[in-house]
């Protein structure tokens, strides 16, 4: 929203003597600001007004005061050191910025999206992880599978066992005592 502050940060949380950061914005790439040897130039005075542009001498980080909807735009940073001086550490920041609207109205925001390289390393992790809960919710089902065919091949095993039999002696001698007619004490001996 017009009349903000927005800071644009550059992950860093100490700056060495030689590290070199250079904030430019817009299309053709306009240097704004400059960190070199722990000195700053504010280099674009014309396109941001005095006081509007504030970098910070411990990180690098820029912080747009003020701000309006002629600041909308791509904001690059790059950052140099004396052991990456040849493949330089760069991040973008795409920063819109809305008008104020009268004081009924309700839609008041002010939107900043960064991009920079590690988006793409989130959305891989994103996919990775995916991948992995996939393959364990496989497993765990192939598990589930497998112990329940174990469960029942058991219980299949139990219905298979030969059946135990009884003495048949003891039947036929009372099946004849009942066709002879006499009651009594059936007695048995097993051999």
């Amino acid at each position: 929203m017009e009349g903000d502050s927005v800071t644009l940060y550059t992950n860093l949380t100490e700056l060495h003597r030689y590290d070199h950061i250079l904030w430019m914005f817009g299309p053709q790439e306009t240097r704004i600001a400059e960190l070199y040897k722990r000195s700053i130039d504010m280099l674009d005075g014309k396109l941001f007004g005095e006081r509007t542009l504030w970098l910070d001498s411990r990180t690098g980080s820029l912080t747009i005061t003020n701000i309006s909807t002629s600041h909308t735009g791509l904001y690059k940073q790059i950052i140099r050191n004396r052991e990456t001086y040849n493949a330089p550490h760069h991040m973008q920041f795409k920063v819109t910025v809305y008008a104020r609207q009268p004081k009924d109205s309700l839609t008041e925001h002010l939107d900043i999206i960064e991009h920079c390289e590690s988006c793409t390393d989130h959305l891989s992790k994103a996919i990775s992880a995916g991948v992995i809960l996939l393959v364990l919710i496989v497993h765990a089902a192939g598990l589930i599978l497998l112990y329940r065919r174990c469960k029942h091949k058991s219980k299949k095993a139990v219905q298979r066992e030969e059946p135990h039999y009884m003495n048949t002696g003891f039947l036929r001698q009372s099946e004849e005592m009942k066709a002879s007619g006499t009651e009594g004490t059936i007695s048995s001996s097993v051999k």
